[in-house]
């Protein structure tokens, strides 16, 4: 940056690269722009003055100005740069460009996970420089693209929300801010950029641009900063879920605020969390929603590593057990969205009853495929999937020299006499480190764990306290639990792993844990728990799949028989 000249006839020169912005006085701008062309000659440079502009509405008065001329703005580092009509009409050019794309993945019929992918990390992203340079004025605009991303995820997942005959209220808005939620938070992970994700972009831009402008124009920070418009992290018009349900504590902040070191992150997780909670309420308003299942369910797929499965990390080889194919990946992603089986399918097709004979309640009872009393061999199967899950984990980490292992080992009364009841794994390692570990899953939606006293739709892990207390209460007549040996490893049908298990994972790799946490790296703990949760997606969305295969079998051999 070079300051040029004094009074009216002072310029600045901003130059990134090979791209160059100089501010003068529309009476020096001709002389300005031949000057550079003289300039790039001597120097056996040739200017290519197609790529340059005369920019503003002063320009009009220019007189053999050699560069073309645009009054009301041009495209300056991606950025436009004008009049508030150019800059708004630009960016909303520059956004449909960026998903016109989107109806070309449906229309190619390209496979779910691959679909959700370019989605996410190729279309989604490409606004993420736009969210930061528009500032508050792009928030309206930027509000037509993410609703152009709402459209094209919900085709990924088959799913056509419409309020006006959807189960409950609100269906439209209840998706998109759960896509727009971080993957911890229930949601999909893809950044919604006329809310947090742009309002905290915007106010990091704001903190580079009042360092630059402390910098190089310390006289014009005050003057400067002072203009801005106030943004609310989470806050403005254009949240996906209805404030009026629940009026948000919304973060302000301006870019003091990062130049203060306060952390927006922090900030926007605040909101992120703020939101889910609000979520999970609504979801149990009976005059509204009323779906304690729902509630239950988003609440419990809420930790660190869920949802993994939607994007694995690139590279990675996943097993044929974690690996979902394109119609388990849309059941999952249903799942993930709160969809009953049948949401959104021609009410006048839909079965009226389940196998088991109960009547099909996608309103009240949106997960009954998990808890069918025909399903026993897959409560078998669930289980089983996640024993041998952390059965493989133990064994690729623990020595397996000083290390043995036994499946389903018998347990001892208390003075010491084999009993029949068993446990999943026994892990002894030299000399005498041994632990009994059984394995217990748990549906949080189901209708025991969602009244009182669990209350699983309020109070996060309550099935995997329940699981815990049922298992000490079941073996508290052996010698492992007097002994402090057993494990009860309780899991929720969402993957998240209860508080006795992971006390557990923590203490058997104390020093793996300290040090991969040293180097920012995952956990012992954090690897099972993705490991768990992508094991668990797949098994759940096969236990749906089959429910709707056998649930429209019933429907079509009923419908043979009448007729």
């Amino acid at each position: 940056i070079d300051g040029v000249g004094d009074g009216p006839n002072s310029c600045s020169v901003i130059a990134y690269m090979d791209d160059c912005t100089i501010c003068v006085p529309a009476a020096i701008a001709v002389y300005i722009c031949t000057a550079i062309q003289d300039l790039s000659t001597r120097h056996g440079l040739t200017l290519n003055v197609n790529k340059c502009r005369a920019i503003g509405p002063a320009a009009a008065t220019l007189v053999d100005c050699p560069f073309p001329i645009l009054l009301d703005g041009d495209i300056v580092l991606g950025n436009p740069v004008g009049t508030p009509a150019y800059r708004q009409q630009t960016a909303q050019q520059i956004t449909q460009q960026q998903t016109a794309c989107l109806p070309t993945l449906d229309d190619l019929k390209v496979s779910p996970p691959a679909a959700f992918a370019l989605t996410k990390f190729c279309v989604n992203a490409r606004a993420n420089f736009l969210a930061r340079v528009l500032d508050t004025e792009g928030f309206e605009i930027l509000s037509q693209f993410d609703k152009a991303v709402d459209i094209a995820i919900f085709k990924i997942a088959e799913h056509r929300p419409d309020n006006s005959t959807a189960l409950y209220p609100y269906r439209e808005e209840v998706s998109a801010t759960i896509r727009s939620l971080p993957t911890s938070y229930g949601g999909l992970g893809v950044p919604r950029y006329s809310w947090i994700a742009g309002q905290v972009g915007a106010l990091r831009s704001r903190g580079m641009f009042r360092t630059f402008v402390d910098t190089h124009f310390a006289h014009l920070t005050t003057f400067l900063t002072n203009r801005l418009p106030e943004i609310t992290i989470g806050g403005g018009d254009f949240p996906p879920f209805p404030l009026h349900l629940s009026r948000a504590a919304e973060a302000e902040a301006d870019d003091t605020l990062v130049a203060e070191g306060t952390s927006l992150g922090d900030l926007a997780h605040a909101q992120y969390s703020f939101y889910a909670s609000a979520i999970a309420k609504t979801l149990q308003a009976p005059n509204i929603i009323g779906s304690k299942a729902r509630a239950a369910w988003f609440i419990s797929s809420q930790f660190k590593g869920s949802g993994r499965w939607l994007c694995p990390p690139f590279g990675l080889h996943e097993a044929p057990h974690l690996t979902l194919s394109d119609n388990e990946y849309v059941a999952a992603i249903r799942l993930r969205l709160l969809l009953a089986p049948f949401e959104d399918t021609n009410p006048t097709l839909v079965p009226t009853h389940c196998t088991c004979n109960t009547a099909i309640q996608s309103a009240t009872d949106p997960f009954h495929s998990l808890d069918c009393p025909q399903n026993q061999a897959f409560y078998h199967y669930r289980h089983d999937t996640c024993r041998n899950v952390l059965y493989s984990f133990l064994r690729a980490r623990l020595d397996s020299e000083t290390t043995t292992y036994e499946l389903n080992p018998l347990l001892h009364s208390l003075d010491g006499t084999v009993m029949q009841k068993q446990g999943d794994i026994a892990v002894k390692s030299v000399p005498d480190d041994h632990h009994v570990i059984d394995v217990t899953v748990s549906n949080p939606a189901c209708a025991t764990l969602t009244s009182p006293p669990y209350n699983a739709h309020v109070v996060t892990n309550a099935a995997n306290i329940h699981s815990e207390n049922a298992k000490r209460t079941k073996y508290a007549d052996t010698k492992e639990l007097q002994d402090d040996i057993f494990v009860p490893f309780a899991i929720e049908a969402t993957g998240r792993i209860g508080p006795a298990a992971k006390v557990f994972i923590n203490n058997l790799f104390l020093l793996q844990t300290l040090t991969r946490q040293r180097l920012g790296m995952k956990t012992p703990l954090e690897i099972l728990q993705c490991q768990i949760s992508d094991a668990l997606t797949k098994c759940n969305a096969r236990q749906i799949l089959f429910h709707r295969l056998t649930t429209w079998q019933r429907r079509h051999r009923d419908g043979n028989a009448a007729t």
